[in-house]
C-alpha cells in the first residue's frame, strides 16, 4: 500500500530520515528533550526549533505538491449547492485527479519520445564515455589528469549548452 509507492518516491522520505537522525541526536544533547519539566522551564533550544520547521516545511511542500491548485480553484473539483440548510460542497476526486492523470500521461510520452532520440542517445553515450575516462584515471592514480579532464569535460559540456 502506502509504504510501497512511497518507496517508489524516495526523495521526502530520505529527508524525513535525515531529519529523524536530527532529532534523535539532538534529543541525546539537548536537556530540554530529556524530560517534560526541562522542557516546561526552557522550551525546545534554537536547533530544535530549526529542525521541527524543516519537518513542517518540508511535510508542506510535499503535500502541496499533491494539491496541486486545489488551494486556489477548488470549486472546479466540486459541486457547491444552496439550500435552506446552507450551502454544502461535494468533493469529486475524479474532477481533480483526471487532469492530473492526463498531464502526467503527456509528460511520460514526452519522456518516452525523447529517450528515443539521437539527441539523448549522444547524451548517454557522453556519460558512458565520461565514466569510463573517470575510471581509467582512478586507476592511473593521477589526481592532476583527473582534475584537468573534469574540468575540461564541465567546460566542454557547459559550451554545449550555451
Amino acid at each position: 500500500g502506502i509504504k510501497s509507492m512511497m518507496r517508489s518516491c524516495p526523495s521526502p522520505c530520505a529527508k524525513l530520515m535525515r531529519y529523524k537522525k536530527r532529532l534523535e541526536e539532538l534529543r541525546e544533547a539537548d536537556p530540554s528533550l530529556q524530560s517534560i519539566p526541562n522542557f516546561l522551564d526552557n522550551g525546545f533550544s534554537r536547533k530544535v526549533v530549526v529542525a521541527i520547521r524543516a519537518v513542517k516545511s518540508l511535510i508542506e511542500s510535499h503535500m502541496t505538491s499533491f494539491s496541486g491548485d486545489i488551494s486556489s480553484n477548488w470549486q472546479n473539483y466540486g459541486d457547491l449547492r444552496h439550500s435552506d440548510d446552507g450551502q454544502t460542497f461535494e468533493f469529486y476526486p475524479s474532477k481533480f485527479i483526471e487532469p492530473l492523470r492526463l498531464q502526467l500521461e503527456s509528460r511520460l510520452q514526452l519522456q518516452e519520445m525523447m529517450y528515443h532520440s539521437q539527441l539523448f542517445i549522444e547524451y548517454v553515450d557522453e556519460r558512458r564515455k565520461l565514466h569510463l575516462s573517470r575510471q581509467e584515471l582512478a586507476k592511473r592514480d593521477d589526481v592532476g589528469v583527473f582534475l584537468a579532464l573534469w574540468i575540461w569535460c564541465r567546460w566542454k559540456l557547459r559550451k554545449k549548452l550555451n
